[in-house]
């Protein structure tokens, strides 16, 4: 299913869905089993998608709050036909595209959890997002303030609403499967910035 996402022309800069599953939630004492990124620019602003899993010989870090979260098999990450994580930041770097693309990540706790595993593991991809983030909880927070709502109540609509989209792009797929979760942070970003323009209109 295609959408168009014209409404998010940012002019300077670019969204940029990105979502990991790790094996742990501290970079310290984890890896990045899975990537995905959804760009909502390509293909004439109906969106283009990137998404691998990764594979390690040998011991990896383990927290099982963070395998049962992400549901991805522990047995199938030395599968060799996937790419190494040296593989996998080289095909994402390419995928990003040319270098004038200014991408902004966007997700839930994205600058402070993916950025951060990103930086660690992948550097040649944090170069191409630099510091700056959107981040979702932030906005909808801020939006909580100004509507004196529960921000619980309000997440929580936001991603109903998005859940049912999401599931239409990218079939087959749920919650905490990385490029799921980098397009439904994408489809969020439009559905709050459609809630600015109606209160502008005077619709809300």
């Amino acid at each position: 299913m295609n959408i168009n996402h014209q409404m998010l022309d940012g002019r300077d800069f670019i969204p940029l869905g990105i979502d990991i599953e790790t094996s742990s939630s501290d970079f310290n004492n984890g890896v990045i089993l899975s990537i995905g990124a959804y760009d909502p620019s390509g293909n004439n602003w109906t969106g283009r998608y990137f998404y691998t899993e990764i594979c390690y010989t040998g011991s990896i870090p383990v927290n099982a709050e963070a395998m049962r979260v992400n549901k991805l098999p522990i047995t199938g990450i030395d599968n060799p036909e996937l790419p190494t994580l040296h593989g996998a930041s080289e095909q994402l770097e390419a995928w990003l595209g040319h270098r004038t693309r200014r991408y902004i990540p966007v997700g839930f706790n994205v600058a402070s959890f993916d950025i951060a595993f990103i930086k660690h593991y992948m550097p040649i991809v944090q170069r191409r997002l630099g510091y700056r983030a959107i981040d979702l909880n932030a906005l909808i927070f801020t939006e909580a303030l100004k509507n004196k709502c529960k921000f619980i109540s309000l997440k929580a609509d936001y991603k109903r609403r998005a859940n049912i989209i999401t599931k239409k792009i990218v079939e087959g797929r749920a919650e905490h499967d990385a490029l799921y979760d980098a397009v439904l942070a994408i489809i969020i970003l439009k559905n709050y910035v459609r809630n600015i323009d109606d209160i502008k209109m005077g619709n809300s």
